[in-house]
């Protein structure tokens, strides 16, 4: 499996369904690594969430006072296609709305085709499960094998009711089941949406309108319940903003919008994991530490300033003879031990001459301890460089049980050369 981009060019022209401006976009293909950016006005936007804008009504993203509009029927096209790499050239403030909903976009990518280029795609994975509560609306995210989407919604009326879709993500189901499903609005929103500035390029023909005796043209409509199909439809293209890449988790929705998948997003990010995971050989090659004072036991992920690992606890563990024989308590200076050897790690993975350099610890500030860790728990660790002067070095550590903070702390570090007997 590799990364993909477009065979050819692909243009799209229409009104904003926002705006209600005519606007026009060409779809390039684009080399491996280069991810999902959009251009306006000479300025170029990567489709990621630290560039959103604002989340009313549509997802809007903006870079230096230049925005684009409503991306996220088109994101969830190319998430949906698995098209990794592709430079979005928007003439005018918005997407075109065109049928309200993402099937030309993704039937034209189908039917210009896709090509596979020479790189591997990126893995988006989740350490461990995630849960967001909104207070009525909530999202929860776990590991999995396949991008799969539940989303359940309740109107409490007697048009759209309840209505619960589940679906594994690949291009065919999309194409199919999803891509199709069309944007709609309730009759009795529609004045006050205009007045605010949305809606202006809605008609009858791109939102399914719903009044209190019905769907006013239900001819437009694909599926009996397209209002949870298009849910799913924009959940995709708001997850589409954690970066190109085949998403392999599952995420449950139960009522929510843009807004609460865009905060969703934002803090997904701390779980997330990428590449393949270093085992145990690879930690030993690293760092010191050995029986019975290593403490992670595999590196779920490592960049430059951030590293991810794991330590499984077990009954077996020597510390809990003494801590304590009733009730056995993983010691919190042992979980700060653990951050710290992640942390070490990180840094010696990126220096030269690691083999002769010793990581010491020169300081902890700011150690909370939230929740005992007991037998049976999985430690998730995730340490964050925060500042290099020099030999010295400042990181920020966190460790979690099924994403639960159980202790946090700031160290300072020091990296010396290793003694000839050390």
């Amino acid at each position: 499996m590799n990364q993909k981009t477009l065979k050819s060019e692909i243009q799209f022209e229409g009104v904003g369904l926002h705006s209600g401006e005519l606007t026009k976009i060409i779809l390039l293909p684009q080399e491996p690594n280069t991810g999902i950016v959009f251009e306006t006005e000479g300025v170029r936007i990567p489709a990621i969430v630290d560039y959103v804008a604002q989340t009313t009504r549509s997802t809007d993203i903006e870079k230096d006072g230049k925005k684009v509009r409503t991306v996220e029927h088109l994101l969830a096209a190319l998430l949906g296609m698995q098209v990794d790499n592709v430079l979005v050239r928007v003439d005018g403030s918005e997407i075109p709305a065109l049928d309200g909903s993402a099937y030309p976009f993704a039937k034209a990518i189908h039917e210009t085709g896709v090509k596979e280029q020479d790189a591997s795609p990126r893995f988006i994975r989740l350490a461990e499960p995630f849960i967001k509560d909104f207070g009525g609306e909530k999202l929860i995210a776990h590991p999995d094998k396949s991008f799969k989407i539940s989303f359940a919604i309740d109107y409490n009326d007697n048009v759209i009711g309840r209505q619960f879709r589940s679906y594994e993500i690949t291009p065919e189901v999309f194409l199919k089941e999803i891509a199709p499903a069309k944007t709609y609005v309730y009759e009795k929103d529609v004045k006050k949406l205009l007045e605010s500035g949305y809606s202006k390029g809605g008609s009858l023909e791109n939102a399914i309108v719903i009044t209190d005796e019905g769907i006013k043209n239900p001819e437009i409509m694909t599926f009996e319940d397209e209002p949870v199909r298009h849910k799913i439809l924009d959940l995709m293209g708001d997850l589409a903003l954690l970066g190109s890449g085949r998403i392999m988790f599952s995420v449950y929705a139960e009522k929510t919008g843009h807004r609460h998948h865009v905060a969703f997003v934002k803090e997904l990010k701390k779980f997330l994991i990428g590449g393949d995971p270093l085992t145990i050989d690879d930690i030993l090659k690293f760092v010191p530490h050995r029986y019975p004072f290593l403490l992670i036991d595999r590196i779920l992920s490592l960049e430059d300033d951030r590293v991810v690992a794991i330590k499984n606890v077990t009954y077996n563990e020597p510390f809990f003879v003494g801590h304590f024989p009733v009730e056995p308590v993983m010691p919190g200076v042992l979980i700060i031990e653990a951050i710290a050897q992640a942390g070490g790690f990180m840094l010696l993975s990126h220096i030269e001459d690691r083999e002769n350099k010793l990581v010491f610890f020169a300081g902890i500030d700011n150690a909370r301890f939230r929740r005992p860790v007991k037998p049976g728990d999985r430690l998730v660790i995730e340490a964050i460089l925060t500042k290099k002067r020099g030999s010295i070095v400042k990181f920020r550590g966190v460790a979690r049980v099924d994403g639960q903070v159980v202790a946090e702390a700031e160290l300072m570090a020091s990296i010396v050369k290793r003694e000839k007997n050390s």
